[in-house]
């Protein structure tokens, strides 16, 4: 769960235990945060760490396997999956936990990894679920929505402290 707070951008290390010092910057938990659909193939474990609306402010993590993607019509990329998640954790971040795919994409593009540490991959944002289909499904994380963010954080970093 990402959060702002003294002019960066925070995230949960362990949402179980979920004190101060669970928290690390978004660099020093790291995580390659963009993804193309073609990367992630069925059962792929994924993770989505959020505040459920029924659970009164507590952090939950639920894991769940990937089931696919589809582009949509202006060019970007729904992902679905079976992540159980109740109202209240749209916007949360779904990450990829496989640690075999973590260690691959790592080998394959070393860049966005600051340490050894880091064992997640964040690629996409929940947006919902469809009962029928009995999935759930977030916005892929593209290149283009990753400049996005990183732009939206750099500004977030300039704003004068609110007291």
């Amino acid at each position: 769960v990402c959060f702002a707070k003294d002019k960066n951008l925070y995230t949960t290390q362990n949402a179980s235990n979920d004190t101060p010092e669970n928290y690390g910057t978004y660099e020093e938990v790291g995580y390659r945060s963009r993804a193309n659909a073609e990367e992630l193939t069925p059962e792929l474990a994924l993770e989505i760490c959020g505040y459920p609306g029924d659970k009164n402010g507590y952090p939950y993590v639920h894991q769940g396997p990937f089931v696919g993607a589809m582009q949509t019509k202006l060019g970007g990329c729904i992902i679905t999956y079976k992540v159980d998640t109740t109202p209240g954790q749209s916007g949360s971040k779904v990450t990829v936990v496989d640690k075999e795919w973590v260690a691959a994409e790592k080998k394959r593009e070393p860049a966005p990894w600051k340490t050894e540490k880091h064992r997640k991959c964040t690629v996409a944002i929940h947006t919902g679920n469809d009962p029928v289909g009995g999935v759930n499904f977030g916005t892929l994380i593209t290149e283009e929505i990753h400049l996005w963010l990183r732009n939206v954080v750099e500004d977030y970093s300039k704003m004068p402290p609110v007291n």
